[in-house]
């Protein structure tokens, strides 16, 4: 039998490996995450790149009987080919015109069971031998999908990413009393941190934005004056723990009172703005039915759901500096150190995925239909012969329970109160599907509100022509498409989305 065998292939880029780290050219993935440097032993600023350099950068696929043309960092010319045998396989590099006499490349070859390292210091004819296969599951997941190659990145958030950093003017704003005041049932509060997972949500939206939360007005006992007075509360799901008086660690569901809420953000440096829910949708309001939700699936806060929540492609979701291959090798190298992250980040996710869907295929191929790593996620669609990314891409579904119950984000918690309130009732929405971005684009706001409800607390020209009213930041905070997409059934199911314009489509995705 005809088989297609393939490699794929990954550049590094940065001194972080090179060949006084490195002794040999074969590793576990394990042996090789044990030859990179800790923080604090990392050249900085690794040869004038930037510190995000370290991340690889995928080079291409490596096939039988095709050239792979290669323009490296050092190395601009070369192409490489790749033959199998039941005893392992060749690769061969021609290579040319280096940048300099002294540059080098180093190349990371990548399978689930195993990366392989090598350097190439002078041009012309190299020739890499893969000895043994590790196992016969990597001579299948070859024979099918190859060995990935990386190099890594030179350019990163603003540059990449484009999305500006503007001072802002600041206005004279009302009080917190005032603002307190002007706030009604179903605002949202759109917000941005310097954070990790903000620069990640950026990095998957093209959007200062990486969390949303809501605001309800209740009726809560005075004790002192045995009377009802009518409070305003923020409503969220959020891993932030210095909203806990208590001081132990907690995240998930929180009920804050507005001014704790807004002065623990204000101390925080958050980028915050208000989005006025249009009068019509706010008269339809149950706040009684969507505190109620809250109460009743109140959790903690989940990754499960998190990266699937923009990942509505196999090859057009991520930013264009990343590729499905980059991130292969990057959660198989991080889960050696951080299992736990990769598992609740990416694996279990994967592994409903697998569940709910492959089920059929997986009784007749007489394998289990779930992983527990992400090389065994990897190993796993390798059996079923289909591409991991096709199943990361299905859409998460609101009705599916992990072991621990539902596993909601911030603007799955926002959306599923609004809709226990009685909006959205006519169409159907999985609001896992939906990102911090996703909520500020549905059009449910009222633009007018700014210049009348908030008219003493926005002061800047530019929130009213923005229709939405910042509160809080240094900088400017930009929604783009903010309160154009009229909701509608199965909405950001199938969206492709990535730099430089940001813009999901096809329309109806």
């Amino acid at each position: 039998m005809q088989t297609h065998s393939s490699i794929k292939i990954f550049q590094q880029g940065t001194t972080v490996l090179n060949h006084r780290t490195l002794q040999q050219t074969n590793y576990t993935i394990s042996q090789l995450y044990d030859k990179i440097p800790s923080d604090r032993d990392l050249p900085y600023p690794f040869d004038g790149r930037k510190p995000l350099d370290i991340l690889p950068q995928f080079v291409g696929t490596l096939t039988p009987n095709s050239i792979l043309p290669l323009h490296l960092h050092c190395f601009r010319e070369g192409a490489a080919t790749l033959t199998t045998s039941d005893t392992g396989a060749f690769i061969i590099f021609n290579l040319s015109s280096p940048t300099s006499k002294l540059c080098s490349d180093v190349l990371i070859f990548m399978t689930s069971d195993r990366l392989f390292v090598d350097f190439f210091t002078r041009k012309g004819f190299h020739t890499i031998k893969l000895k043994k296969w590790a196992s016969l599951e990597e001579r299948e997941e070859v024979e099918r999908n190859g060995v990935r190659s990386e190099t890594h990145l030179a350019q990163f958030f603003s540059t990449q990413l484009q999305i500006p950093f503007v001072a802002r003017k600041r206005a004279e704003a009302g009080t917190v009393e005032k603002l307190e005041k002007a706030l009604r049932s179903g605002d949202v509060l759109a917000c941005f941190s310097l954070s990790g997972l903000s620069a990640v949500n950026s990095m998957l939206t093209g959007a200062l934005v990486s969390h949303v939360a809501l605001v309800v007005r209740e009726n809560v006992r005075d004790e002192k004056r045995g009377s009802l007075r009518e409070e305003v509360f923020v409503f969220e799901t959020t891993t932030n723990d210095y909203l806990d008086e208590s001081g132990e660690k907690k995240d998930g569901f929180k009920k804050t009172p507005f001014k704790k809420w807004y002065s623990a953000y204000n101390s925080h440096k958050y980028l915050v703005s208000v989005l006025p829910l249009r009068s019509s949708l706010h008269s339809l309001f149950n706040s009684t039915a969507a505190i109620d939700w809250f109460h009743t699936h109140r959790t903690t806060f989940s990754f499960r759901t998190f990266p699937f929540v923009t990942i509505d492609t196999a090859a057009e979701s991520l930013p264009t500096f990343l590729s499905p291959p980059s991130v292969d090798l990057l959660a198989v190298l991080v889960e050696k150190w951080k299992g736990e992250f990769v598992k609740s980040l990416f694996v279990e996710g994967i592994s409903k995925r697998f569940e709910e869907t492959q089920t059929k295929r997986c009784l007749d191929a007489g394998i289990q239909c779930s992983c527990s790593s992400y090389s065994e996620c990897l190993t796993q669609a390798n059996r079923l012969g289909i591409n991991l990314w096709d199943i990361i891409a299905i859409p998460e579904d609101d009705n599916w329970l992990y072991e621990n119950g539902e596993s909601l984000v911030c603007a799955s918690v926002v959306l599923r109160m609004l809709r226990a309130g009685g909006l959205f009732s006519e169409i159907s929405l999985n609001t896992n599907e939906f990102s911090p971005r996703d909520v500020t684009m549905l059009n449910i706001f009222d633009s007018n509100e700014i210049s009348t409800r908030f008219a003493e607390i926005c002061g800047d020209e530019k929130d009213t022509e923005r229709g939405y009213c910042q509160i809080m930041g240094k900088f400017e905070m930009d929604l783009p498409l903010f309160n154009t997409v009229e909701p509608y059934n199965h909405m950001n199911e199938k969206c492709r989305m990535r730099d430089p314009d940001w813009v999901p489509s096809p329309e109806g995705c």
